[in-house]
């Protein structure tokens, strides 16, 4: 069980668990100046509901940093909640209980392994007649070696940019409004979705849009706000947030659509890894539009 980050009041840096890893979920820098009683919500901008990255950049060693500031926070700052941290909607369920048992038995047993019965394996995937790509990938699999985000923070390895794309087209196709932006790293694709869809209902309503429809490529996400059935997510306050944003909008409405249907926002939040931060396109508004606007969202991992 994980907390899922709120308003932080009751949540405690050093003893409870908070970060978002399968393993060592409560802190292990060298925290010698923070009390045990010292709650998350101290490394909070609580004005702004962002993290305080100088302050965590100086008190947690590198790697640390980086996870936490790739935790989602909504500015409305919700109760906390605990979730099951081992599923992506949140929920407990058997299999992945299962999946942890087994891990954590194969963790402790690792000392103990019949290294010839290991040699007597690997010697019959080498022997495979399959491509050598294929049999290297098995073995930098199990070695836990492949360069996932979680591996590269793990080996202080830079994990450059993540980028998010929003594009506003009128009825008629025609493209008038862009933003991208950078932002921390996320522990997981969803999550990067879920905040790209919430920076684009944001930016309808910074730019006065009244009714929208809003296309995205995640499907968990898309589903999500429909059905509220991410509400135990780790990525459950953002889909709350982006309701709330929904229903300031006289109309809105939500629809998956395939990356390959995206592409030109699959461009833009590319290009966004040549730039700092956020950057907006406001070209002049046209002189005849449709009072409906396609709101088209992604995210972009360099």
């Amino acid at each position: 069980m994980v907390w899922r980050i709120g308003n932080e009041q009751s949540i405690r840096i050093r003893e409870d668990n908070w970060l978002p890893v399968q393993t060592n979920r409560s802190t292990l820098s060298p925290l010698h100046d923070v009390q045990p009683e010292t709650k998350v919500s101290t490394l909070i901008n609580q004005g702004l509901g962002i993290w305080n990255s100088s302050q965590i950049e100086q008190m947690f060693l590198p790697y640390k940093s980086t996870m936490i500031l790739g935790i989602l926070l909504s500015p409305r700052l919700p109760l906390n909640r605990i979730i099951w941290g081992l599923t992506l909607n949140g929920r407990y369920s058997t299999i992945s209980a299962y999946k942890m048992l087994v891990s954590c038995a194969s963790s402790n047993n690792a000392g103990s392994s019949n290294l010839e019965a290991q040699k007597l394996v690997w010697n019959g995937i080498w022997q495979l007649r399959t491509p050598n790509k294929i049999k290297h990938f098995v073995w930098r699999a199990y070695n836990n070696a492949l360069p996932i985000m979680k591996n590269l923070c793990r080996r202080h390895i830079s994990t450059s940019k993540i980028c998010i794309g929003v594009i506003i087209r009128d009825w008629e196709g025609n493209s008038f409004r862009a933003l991208t932006m950078t932002i921390p790293l996320s522990h997981s694709v969803v999550e990067l979705e879920a905040l790209a869809c919430r920076r684009a209902a944001q930016f309808a309503l910074e730019i006065g849009l009244r009714e929208v429809i809003f296309e995205g490529d995640s499907a968990l996400v898309i589903q999500a706000i429909l059905t509220g059935s991410g509400y135990q997510s780790a990525y459950g306050n953002m889909i709350d947030d982006i309701c709330c944003q929904a229903a300031a909008l006289q109309f809105s409405i939500f629809y998956n659509v395939k990356r390959n249907c995206n592409l030109v926002n699959d461009a833009l939040a590319k290009k966004a890894k040549n730039y700092t931060g956020l950057q907006v396109w406001l070209e002049d508004l046209l002189k005849t539009w449709s009072p409906k606007f396609f709101l088209m969202f992604i995210s972009s991992v360099e």
